[in-house]
This record gives structure tokens, C-alpha cells and sequence, in this order.
């Protein structure tokens, strides 16, 4: 007799059931905590980081640093210049060779602090650099006809002039003053040697010269004032500039004009001279007095030769 098969547990078989759903949960907790190269490989290649987009850098015209010009001109992208207006417009007529630009020579030399300059056209180019060189210069613009190309002209401002003409007056001048008339009016006023005379000559150059620097030190100039005697012509050089010079010459011609009080004795020397000029004439009219005179009597004496030749020579008549 044969065993029959005993019949399955319903208890039995979904506790098997539960068991391996655990073990299939537990295994997939184990691959997720294994590292990367412990996985399963693929055959896809790993595809590379696209670096950083780099910024993009702007173009510009014109480029001044430190007193040199960076300007892309045809015969040489990376070219360099002083900064002058005159090598700013030389690169600029390369660029433009449709226009005329004329320079005038009193801003040639100008030099433009650090700018970047990105321009349509010449005009904007041009207005860039006026404003950049701080009113320096004006351009004017002839717009020209079909037969001629535009002119541009670059001329200096007023602001510039009036720049250049304040410049000057710091420049060296120069001015003579004549002592003469002064040291001529001391030595009358007290008879003196000619020792003392020299003597009291040179105190008053040096008193003069003390006068004029404490006079400068004390609007606080401190400049290139010099001076210079020549003692034999009595003639004080001053050099220095415009300012200084006017100031010394306030000085010196306060000190060396004559005084009010020697007006009568100017005027009695005036008249001194002015006698003695007509005494010289009346004397001068004597002798040409005397010598017609003596023209007179000789003249007379050849006369009455002349008649009592003639009638000596003379023929009687015959009856």
C-alpha cells in the first residue's frame, strides 16, 4: 500500500514565501552600499567636464596706458605710441583714410591720460580725446563734396592758451634798471671821495637786493630771482619770472625816482642849461657876425680895385 502525499500547511507555505522576499530585500541593500567600481560595469564612456566659458573681452579703438597708446593700425595690429596728439593722429589717419586731419603744432605734444576709447566714427573718436584731454583743443569738421574728403581740424581751446599764457610768466625775464641818475643825486648831496662814494654804491645794491627777496619771502615765492651790477655803468640786471620782476621793479622805481623835493633844483638846473645854451648861440651869431664883416671889407676892397682898374683902361675921346 502506497503513502499518500500529506497535503501542505497554508500556515507553512506563506511563511516560506515571507522568508524569501527578505533575503531579495537584503541582498538589494547590499549592491547599493557597495562602492562604484564594485557595481557592474558598462560600456559607455565617461564624458568629460566642459571647462568654464571664458569671459569675453572687449575691443577697443584706442587704448592709452601710462602715457602709451595701444591702436590696432593695418601694418601692425599690436603697435605702441607715446600718447601724444600727434601720434593719436598720425594712427588715425591710417584708420581713416577717407579724411583729411590737420594738427595745429601748439597741441602737438599734448599728452592724453590712461583712457579706452570704442568709437563708430572719427567724429565720436575725436570728441573722446577732447573731452579726455580736458578741453585742450576744439575740432571743426568741413564736411567736404564728392570731390573732396571731409577735413577735420584740431586747434587749441581757449582754456589751453590761457593755460599756456599763465606757463609763461613763470618762464625767465629779464629787465635792466640805470642807477645813474640816483648815485649822482647821492653824491651832490653830500661831497664824498671816490672810495666812499664806491662804498656807499655797493650797500645800496646789496640793501636792494635784501629788499626784494624779503619782499617775495613774504608773499611766500621762493623762485628764480638773480641779479647782477655793473658798477661801471651803473646798470642793475634782474632775472627771474614775470611776477618777480614786476615786484622789483615797484621796488627799484620807487627807490631810484627823483623826489618831489628836488623839483626846484631839477627846474634850476633846467634852467642852468637852458642859459647857457643861449649864451652859446649869441656867441655862435658874434662869430658869424664878425666873419661876414670881414667877407664885407674884402668884397668893398675888390670893388674899388675893380672900378679904378677900369677907369685907368678907359679911352678918351677924340674931336
Amino acid at each position: 500500500m502506497q503513502n499518500e502525499p500529506v497535503p501542505a500547511n497554508p500556515l507553512m507555505k506563506t511563511h516560506i514565501m515571507f522568508r524569501r522576499a527578505l533575503t531579495a530585500l537584503a541582498f538589494a541593500a547590499v549592491l547599493a552600499l557597495l562602492p562604484a567600481p564594485a557595481r557592474g560595469q558598462t560600456n559607455v564612456a565617461p564624458q568629460p567636464k566642459s571647462p568654464p566659458t571664458a569671459p569675453v573681452q572687449a575691443q577697443y579703438d584706442l587704448v592709452i596706458e601710462n602715457g602709451v597708446m595701444r591702436m590696432p593700425r593695418r601694418d601692425d595690429p599690436n603697435a605702441t605710441e607715446g600718447a601724444s596728439l600727434e601720434n593719436i593722429v598720425t594712427v588715425l589717419r591710417q584708420k581713416h583714410p577717407e579724411a583729411n586731419i590737420a594738427i595745429a603744432p601748439e597741441i602737438r605734444q599734448e599728452v592724453l591720460p590712461d583712457l579706452k576709447i570704442r568709437a563708430a566714427n572719427l567724429d565720436e573718436e575725436f570728441e573722446f580725446l577732447r573731452v579726455a584731454s580736458g578741453d585742450k583743443f576744439v575740432f571743426k569738421r568741413n564736411f567736404g563734396d564728392i570731390a573732396n574728403p571731409p577735413l577735420f581740424t584740431l586747434e587749441p581751446s581757449e582754456k589751453f592758451l590761457q593755460e599756456v599764457a599763465k606757463n609763461d610768466s613763470r618762464q625767465v625775464q629779464v629787465e635792466v634798471f640805470n642807477f645813474s641818475s640816483y648815485f649822482a643825486r647821492l653824491r651832490n648831496t653830500e661831497p664824498m671821495d671816490e672810495g666812499k662814494f664806491q662804498s656807499l654804491k655797493d650797500q645800496t645794491i646789496d640793501k636792494t637786493k635784501d629788499i626784494i627777496r624779503e619782499t617775495l619771502e613774504s608773499f611766500g615765492s621762493h623762485g628764480i630771482m638773480n641779479f647782477q651790477f655793473h658798477p661801471g655803468a651803473n646798470l642793475f640786471v634782474v632775472t627771474g619770472s614775470q611776477d618777480e620782476i614786476n615786484v622789483a621793479r615797484k621796488i627799484i622805481n620807487a627807490m631810484i625816482e627823483q623826489p618831489p623835493g628836488d623839483s626846484n633844483l631839477a627846474n634850476n638846473q633846467a634852467r642852468n642849461d637852458q642859459a647857457r645854451n643861449i649864451e652859446f648861440q649869441i656867441q655862435q651869431q658874434a662869430v658869424d657876425l664878425s666873419q661876414l664883416g670881414a667877407e664885407n671889407t674884402q668884397l668893398k676892397a675888390r670893388l674899388e680895385a675893380l672900378e679904378k682898374a677900369a677907369s685907368v683902361s678907359k679911352t678918351s675921346p677924340k674931336f
